[in-house]
């Protein structure tokens, strides 16, 4: 704990330092320009003068507090890592780049078959539920694989024959009726504008009307009935024999439902767990090959507690360490020091990211400014790391794209970074668990503001990701404006137009 209030002051400190040197990067041309159209005895003077008087004592200030963080430093015991530098500094050696294994991939699917062929029979059955659609719910803890159940069910052959519509919608924490009831238009390929929602939902009915469709609900979390009852009810005139699917990490949203099915998604049992472990950890090598490995993965395997986003990660990050010590370290591992204090951070994900380097630390952390759920690109979060300057070349790399581009292959080979449920091979995602172990990293550097926000903005706060409903959304638009020190700054605009700000970017607001 006392480490890490130690890193974040001085990442702190090197926020400012920067922002200064911006600045005075900015002014020493104007002072150049003022002190050369004076008398030419005065202009050295002159120019120094008015160069170092307003920023010196802001220079002072920051040379006692970096002082005060090296005594600090020695009181807590760190020490550089000099394992691999000439020059005695941090140094990083890139990973091999490994491919990564897409949840759609049934092949790398263990433990699911019968929840699969439970749920697509509750699919194809007519079930009388009124006049409203009968809901099957996947519940269960995160990284589960809800999601991934419910895309294997969404793109088997049997659905795809029997449901004429099909569209899938993440929901997450955020409920929005109007944008929720959008995102379902789009995803049965109509189009939606406007905010008015009598106009989206009326909009929505009309599409709908006597087709039999499947839509899945990803990821819900609201459990107010009339939310639900206002977003469900233009889908309610369909066809009769239409589904919904809906996945949740809570049993009450099941009921609130009112699902008539509720699929309890349970743990892999330890056979499974070692399938999978094996798949993602000695990559297709014979485990029996390499008894010494064999049976620490075996112990290491029960850390994962059945989890398998826990046993794909830990899997992905043993494949890159293959060798007895590495793994004995990670077998060492204390899980209970690593959560800090933080319950919600499953302490599997922890383990992989402390075994980053600290500038991949660095490149990760940024992400936590990404919305749950959000899509985005390789090259587009590569030039949001050269912006921010986390890409700075150094040893073999010639060139801060391809530092960019082993950085993120390393980030997608412990499946920090997972392939879309679009099955687009552009679109990548963050599991809500790693977007949650991103934000715990980021701390109060990075913020997403989202729905009515109306607080402060923390002082530290170098980086924001800010979704609009409208471009007249003022509320937001003026904490910003109050807010200094900011480096990097992202629109979330309607009809999911982002307009991207960075460096000093309270002077452009």
């Amino acid at each position: 704990m006392y480490v890490k209030k130690w890193l974040d002051e001085l990442k702190h400190i090197a926020y400012e330092v920067d922002q200064l040197l911006d600045e005075i990067a900015t002014d020493a041309p104007l002072k150049k320009l003022k002190a050369e159209s004076q008398p030419s005895t005065c202009k050295v003077l002159g120019f120094f003068s008015s160069f170092t008087n307003p920023f010196e004592s802001r220079i002072i200030d920051l040379l006692r507090k970096l002082e005060l963080l090296a005594k600090q430093k020695d009181m807590l015991g760190l020490k550089q890592d000099t394992c691999a530098s000439n020059e005695g500094g941090v140094s990083w050696k890139p990973s091999q780049r490994l491919p990564s294994t897409s949840l759609v991939d049934e092949s790398g699917i263990y433990g699911r078959d019968d929840d699969k062929e439970e749920i697509i029979k509750s699919l194809l059955l007519d079930i009388d539920c009124g006049n409203q659609v009968p809901i099957v719910s996947i519940v269960g803890l995160g990284g589960m694989g809800k999601t991934t159940l419910a895309q294997l069910v969404y793109n088997d052959q049997r659905i795809k024959e029997n449901f004429e519509h099909r569209a899938w919608v993440y929901v997450s924490e955020t409920f929005d009726v109007i944008g929720l009831t959008k995102a379902i238009l789009r995803s049965f390929h109509s189009s939606a504008d406007g905010e008015d929602l009598n106009l989206l939902q009326n909009q929505l009915q009309q599409v709908l009307i006597g087709k039999k469709y499947l839509l899945v609900l990803d990821d819900v979390w609201n459990r107010s009935e009339e939310c639900w009852e206002r977003l469900l009810l233009p889908l309610y005139h369909g066809s009769t024999r239409s589904k919904i699917i809906m996945t949740t990490r809570n049993k009450e949203v099941a009921s609130v439902m009112k699902s008539p099915k509720v699929l309890n998604l349970m743990q892999l049992n330890k056979s499974e767990c070692w399938s999978m472990f094996v798949r993602h950890a000695f990559h297709g090598r014979n485990a029996s090959d390499y008894p010494d490995l064999e049976s620490i993965g075996e112990k290491i395997l029960e850390k994962c507690g059945g989890l398998p986003l826990a046993v794909k990660t830990l899997g992905n990050l043993l494949r890159r360490k293959f060798s007895k010590s590495e793994w004995v370290k990670i077998l060492e591992t204390d899980l209970l020091r690593l959560s800090e204090g933080d319950s919600n951070i499953n302490p599997i994900l922890r383990l992989s990211y402390h075994n980053l380097s600290s500038s991949l630390k660095r490149c990760f952390a940024y992400c936590s400014i990404f919305p749950r759920g959000y899509l985005f690109v390789k090259d587009e979060l590569i030039k949001l790391w050269m912006a921010e300057g986390l890409l700075k070349c150094c040893g073999t790399y010639t060139s801060e794209e391809e530092l960019g581009n082993d950085f993120f292959h390393d980030l997608e080979s412990i499946s920090f970074f997972q392939q879309s449920i679009k099955r687009d091979d552009e679109f990548l995602v963050m599991h809500d668990l790693v977007n949650d172990l991103a934000k715990s990293v980021s701390g109060e550097f990075c913020l997403r503001i989202e729905g009515d926000w109306t607080q402060d903005i923390p002082e530290r706060t170098r980086h924001i990701w800010c979704s609009l409903r409208t471009i007249n959304d003022e509320k937001k638009v003026e904490q910003i404006c109050k807010a200094e020190g900011l480096k990097g700054l992202t629109f979330s605009l309607p009809g999911f137009l982002q307009f991207k700000m960075h460096n000093n970017v309270q002077h452009q607001i």
